[in-house]
């Protein structure tokens, strides 16, 4: 009895295991309807044809397991075959490809009119539209870009839309003196750019000469010195004339450039209070208005003895350099 109907029951377990595992994989792993859209492509198009406008894009019915819909999205492609057609209109079924495992369920559009045109080549002007302001302390003072003219390829259509060519300087990202690239768009008479043609070069070259921005600031003058008065003689003052000098510098400099310095003077050889004309060093790109030397005077007095010394320490402090002097 236990034999009887053997390979009958032997499928009904076979079936159902089967149905168990498929209910277990379809819990984890459902079943998805999903919505997609993409752009229509068009494949095939014959040389020297080219599409008078974009085509539009498909909605796509999709459907499939969960794990093959995570990017199916970037996956399809919805596209036209133009093979063997010449210019004019042509109503073209839409083809699509999905990855295996999904299963497409609609297409809309599924056919499209594509229009073709032949390729036509015509120079157009670059223009350059400037934006922003020049670098902090410079001022515009001419820009130059060369090509002047470019050629503009594509469908008749679009070629016809293009006016100019229109590339943007911003001003702010300019380096005085050194050439820039910049992308030329094909854009039509309301400025909109027109997709779909080829400019050729891609790329203009400008350079943006700039000066820079010179302003006058009246700085003080430092004295500098080296080496140390001999050790009987004591500093008393030093005495700057003209005390504060005016100077040109560039706007950018402003802040950086906080005073004038003198020529080093000397100070081992002293030997007595003196007067003596020094002149000025100038920091790089800075210009000075008034006369380059300055009259310097320097007092001494001899050093006190031990005993003024210690008389010095017990009364008034001693006095130190007037302003004016940088000791090196």
């Amino acid at each position: 009895m236990l034999h009887r109907n053997l390979p009958l029951k032997a499928g009904s377990v076979l079936l159902a295991i089967f149905l168990w595992f498929w209910v277990i994989v379809n819990e984890r792993n459902p079943i998805q309807a999903r919505p997609v859209k993409t752009r229509i492509l068009a494949t095939e198009i014959e040389p020297g044809l080219a599409l008078q406008q974009d085509l539009p894009q498909a909605e796509l019915q999709l459907r499939g397991m969960r794990r093959d819909m995570a990017d199916v999205a970037d996956a399809v492609e919805a596209t036209v075959v133009c093979r063997g057609l010449g210019e004019g209109s042509h109503h073209l079924p839409v083809a699509v490809r999905a990855p295996a495992n999904v299963t497409v369920v609609s297409v809309d559009p599924d056919r499209v009119s594509v229009v073709l045109e032949g390729i036509i080549s015509g120079s157009r002007p670059v223009e350059l539209r400037r934006t922003g302001d020049p670098p902090d302390g410079y001022k515009l003072v001419d820009v130059t870009y060369e090509p002047t003219t470019v050629q503009v390829s594509g469908s008749r259509s679009r070629v016809d839309r293009v006016s100019r060519v229109l590339a943007t300087l911003d001003l702010a990202r300019v380096v005085p003196g050194v050439p820039l690239s910049l992308s030329a768009q094909p854009v039509d008479s309301a400025g909109a750019v027109v997709d779909g043609v080829t400019v050729s070069p891609s790329s203009t070259t400008v350079t943006a000469d700039m000066l820079p921005v010179v302003v006058s600031q009246t700085l003080p003058v430092v004295v500098r010195t080296e080496g140390t008065l001999p050790a009987d003689l004591e500093l008393v003052s030093v005495r700057v004339e003209p005390p504060m000098v005016t100077v040109l510098l560039p706007a950018s400099r402003v802040g950086e450039v906080t005073h004038i310095n003198t020529e080093r003077l000397p100070l081992g050889a002293v030997r007595a209070t003196f007067t003596r004309n020094l002149r000025l060093a100038l920091p790089e790109g800075v210009n000075l208005i008034s006369d380059p030397e300055v009259r310097v005077s320097v007092e001494v007095v001899a050093a006190p003895t031990r005993a003024g010394e210690a008389e010095g320490e017990e009364g008034a402090p001693a006095e130190e350099p007037g302003p004016g002097l940088a000791d090196d």
